[in-house]
């Protein structure tokens, strides 16, 4: 009992020697208390502008909203016959015993194209009616308005009833075409049409010189005035130097200066656009007049001016569309 006692005594003080704690004399290094740097402030809001789209990507775009309306599908179905009808009187007629598919295949090419603009172009006769109705619901001129402009609004209500008609005849006539009505009304809608659209071609002639006129004048009105304030402004000031003024130098006004250049540029390139529509209405009444006139000394007239044309009215509304 003795032993077990002392074995238990002696195992005890063993156990209680083996967790003492050790001492440690090593010396710990003293922490850095400098403050760290505070990492730079990021705006959550800021965004990383994405790449400017591609040239290509551009012009892809640009297409997509082109065909998208019915007058850019109708444009490009225009280029397309167009310039079918310019290679085959250029080209293809005179060698047509050399290349008898292509010309047929041209011509039907041609012929059906002419076809889809018409069925395309279905229904438009909305649009000159819904000009009718507004120009005849609207306010009529006061008792003050000039004679000018009495024969502008005159003008204008002829212009939406001769358009109204051109689209009535022109639907008769592709209608008839198709097999829809009887063949013999697109012969008697036919000539009506023709006669209609050549009247609209020189009202919108008459409308574009005026407009042009107009706009020619207020540029040549603010040129006048800056000139005019100009030349105040630098005999006042050479007065003033030589001690003979006894008012103020006129200062110069940027902001006057800025806002009649923006406005001088924005009617400049209204001029440009007036023009190029003047020479695409002159190329559609020489087209028109072609016909009107019942003339036939070149297959190749109407071939070379609906080309004209065709260019300039998809030029006009591709750019329209590349800029909205």
């Amino acid at each position: 009992m003795s032993d077990a006692a002392s074995t238990a005594t002696t195992t005890s003080a063993h156990l209680h020697l083996s967790h003492k704690p050790l001492a440690i004399h090593s010396a710990l290094p003293t922490p850095d208390l400098t403050p760290l740097p505070s990492p730079p402030a990021v705006d959550l809001t800021q965004v990383t502008p994405p790449p400017p789209p591609s040239r290509a990507h551009q012009h892809l775009t640009t297409l997509r909203k082109f065909l998208l309306v019915t007058d850019g599908r109708d444009k490009a179905l225009k280029l397309v016959q167009y310039v079918v009808k310019f290679l085959l009187w250029s080209y293809i007629d005179g060698r047509k015993k050399v290349h008898p598919d292509l010309h047929r295949h041209l011509r039907a090419l041609a012929s059906n194209f002419s076809t889809t603009r018409k069925i395309i172009r279905l229904g438009h006769v909305v649009e000159p009616y819904g000009d009718l109705i507004d120009l005849a619901s609207s306010k009529s001129l006061p008792s003050t308005a000039s004679h000018h402009e009495r024969l502008i609004h005159a003008l204008a209500l002829i212009y939406c009833a001769i358009a109204f008609a051109q689209d009535i005849s022109d639907d008769v006539f592709c209608l008839a075409k198709i097999g829809v009505l009887p063949k013999h009304l697109a012969k008697r809608a036919e000539p009506i049409s023709i006669k209609l659209w050549f009247a609209t071609i020189w009202l919108d002639v008459h409308k574009n010189l005026f407009d042009t006129f107009v706009l020619h004048e207020k540029i040549h009105r603010l040129r006048r005035a800056r000139d005019d304030r100009e030349l105040k402004r630098r005999t006042r000031e050479r007065d003033e130097k030589d001690a003979t003024a006894s008012y103020d130098v006129v200062e110069f006004d940027f902001e006057l200066e800025k806002r009649e250049q923006e406005e001088e540029e924005a009617m400049r390139d209204k001029m440009f656009w007036l023009k190029l529509s003047l020479v695409k209405l002159l190329m559609d009444g020489a087209f028109c007049g072609y016909d009107y006139f019942e003339c036939n000394f070149s297959d190749g007239f109407q071939a070379v001016t609906g080309l004209a044309s065709g260019l300039l009215s998809s030029y006009k509304l591709w750019y329209k569309c590349s800029h909205n």
